[in-house]
């Protein structure tokens, strides 16, 4: 069985425009489902496969099946949403297939999901292990809930959704991190500092309040709020409200100021 080399997938990570991090855990699962393809026990598990599936009756080997699939730009596309629609099949079902047609739809839609992961890896620059989690269980429980009777087509509905989900999982993730607690551990008084406390002195934690409230009045969702409180700076905002780059720096920056402001006048209070 051919596979590719490490330099070529290294290559394909970069035009991918994934960060180093994010390629390297990216081509350590193909390479994973790759090797899994060369068990003792793949030609009979695809014999398997290829009883439960007509429209893979021409295939000899899954290596063939793969080929046709992922790199065959020709060939004719309601033959392949056949084909993706039996391995969709025979991947619910319980029996030694079922995992090498789990792995046959990773490999074969492995372009559409370098591509969907690709365009989420910048929102999840900061944990890209949590980003291939999340595909791999969304992809994952798509294939197992599809339903064929009502899905059509194949390849692009599972490309899709697993993206849709993916962004729905990195919101909720923003929109928890933002309601957590915002608390510098080094600005909390120490109990055991033998000085004593000047009790009319308001906390340094106190001080913090405004800011917490700032980011939680029902603004989370404000790119704005989101880009000063995570730190992600301009180029949010510039994405997600699609402005320029100049007038989202100037948004920003008055963000600052507000916050500054409001601060400043916690603690002379």
């Amino acid at each position: 069985m051919k596979y590719d080399t490490a330099p070529t997938i290294a290559l394909r990570a970069r035009r991918s425009r994934l960060n180093p991090v994010a390629a390297q855990l990216w081509m350590d699962l193909r390479c994973h489902l790759r090797r899994s393809l060369e068990a003792a026990t793949t030609p009979a598990r695809f014999g398997a496969v290829r009883s439960g599936c007509p429209s893979l009756g021409q295939f000899a080997a899954v290596d063939d099946l793969l080929r046709y699939l992922a790199d065959d730009l020709g060939a004719d596309l309601d033959t392949k949403t056949q084909m993706y629609a039996e391995l969709v099949r025979c991947a619910q079902m319980r029996g030694p297939a079922c995992s090498l047609a789990q792995t046959v739809l990773w490999l074969g839609l492995w372009p559409g999901l370098t591509a969907a992961v690709s365009r989420r890896a910048w929102f999840w620059r900061d944990a890209p292990a949590d980003l291939l989690s999340e595909v791999t269980n969304v992809f994952t429980g798509l294939v197992t809930r599809m339903d064929l009777t009502r899905v059509q087509p194949v390849v692009g509905t599972l490309v899709r959704s697993t993206e849709r989900d993916v962004i729905r999982a990195n919101v909720r993730r923003q929109r928890d991190r933002v309601r957590e607690p915002i608390v510098d551990f080094e600005l909390i008084p120490d109990d055991s500092d033998p000085e004593p406390k000047d009790p009319t002195r308001p906390s340094r934690v106190a001080v913090l309040g405004p800011a917490v409230a700032f980011a939680l009045l029902g603004r989370e969702g404000d790119p704005v709020v989101q880009a000063l409180v995570l730190g992600l700076g301009p180029g949010h905002i510039a994405a997600t409200l699609g402005i320029k780059p100049p007038a989202a720096r100037k948004r920003l920056e008055r963000a600052r100021k507000k916050l500054r402001a409001t601060l400043a006048t916690a603690a002379m209070a």
